[in-house]
Order: C-alpha cells, then structure tokens, then sequence
C-alpha cells in the first residue's frame, strides 16, 4: 500500500511540474507574440509617418534656406512675412512626432524598434525645431507642449551616450567605421 501512495504521490508531482512548465511556456509566447506586435504596431505608424514627411521637411527646406541655419526659429515661422501653412505644417508634424513619442512611453510602439529605425533622424529633427518648440510654451505658457517627443529625444540621447559606438544593435569593430557626424540635418539638407 505504501508503494501505491507513493507512486501516486509521486504521479502529482510530476503532473504539478508539467502544469508549472506548461504556464511557464505559455507566459513566454504571450510575452514574444505581444513584443512583436508592438514592433509591428512601431513599423506601421512610422510608415505612416513617412508620408506626411516630405510636405513637412519641404516646408522645413523652405524656412532653413533663406537662413542658411540648421534651426527653425519660432520667430521666423510665426513672422507675417511666412506663409501660413508653414507654422500650421510644422505643428502637424510635431503632433505626429508627440503621439509616437506618447506611444512609446505607454508601451505602445518597441522603443528599441523606433532607435534603430530613427533614433539619429529624431535627435536632429528636435535639434532643429527646439526653438520653435521652446517659442510655442512661451507664447502659451505651458511646459507641456511636445513634452513627450522631448523626453523621447532625451531618452535616444543617453543611450546614444551609453552606447557610442552602436548602431542597429552592434558594436562598430573600429573607431573607423564609425561615420562622422554632420553639421545639419541630413534629410533637411537633402531636400
């Protein structure tokens, strides 16, 4: 009879371990499928982010030309003498950058996803428009105004610090390699 007890308690424990594992591998495919819907969430909003893009950094183009600067100025956006899609172009587009900047900070869109995608272009992109951004929480006396895409530009900015000689997840094998910095906006310069 103790043989029988045994063998049966024996049948529990096993059966306690195959559940336990068997949760264990459950929470891991939960954890994996919703890390790479929240890539695929990263993807599809920058994509869609992207065409809007090319109205905005014309505009952009348009406003740095005159200047020669790599920065866009709230004074010179909000002047009478610009064009007023200017300042209503730059503020959609800022809008876009906050609700993706809003995104990851909510665990919505893979942060990391968004580095390696566009880490570089954001940081330039808020260099560029800081003193329109600054300008416009003047004029309305709130801090708040694009708080979210600012944290997200200072979140790349330490791990850029952290992480010098990265890119897309790698070490660069020399200092050569890595590419030298440029003075303005890339994609602004482009346009």
């Amino acid at each position: 009879m103790s043989t029988l007890s045994t063998i049966e308690s024996l049948a529990v424990i096993v059966g306690v371990i195959l559940v336990v594992i068997q949760i264990n591998l459950q929470v891991y495919r939960t954890r994996k499928d919703r890390d790479r819907k929240k890539r695929q969430t990263t993807f599809e909003f920058y994509f869609s982010y992207l065409k809007d893009e090319d109205a905005f950094l014309g505009v952009i183009s348009n406003i740095l030309k005159p200047s020669k600067k790599c920065k866009v100025t709230f004074k010179v956006v909000t002047s009478k003498k610009a064009p007023p899609e200017w300042e209503k172009t730059i503020e959609q587009y800022l809008t876009r950058l906050e609700l993706l900047a809003l995104g990851v900070a909510s665990d919505t869109y893979d942060f990391e996803t968004l580095r390696l995608m566009c880490g570089d272009f954001l940081i330039e992109m808020y260099d560029s428009l800081e003193d329109y951004i600054i300008g416009i929480r003047e004029k309305e006396k709130s801090d708040t105004f694009y708080a979210e895409f600012e944290f997200l530009v200072k979140r790349l900015k330490q791990y850029r610090e952290k992480n010098p000689k990265e890119i897309l997840g790698k070490k660069y094998l020399t200092p050569e390699t890595k590419p030298k910095a440029k003075k303005c906006t890339t994609a602004l310069a482009n346009t």
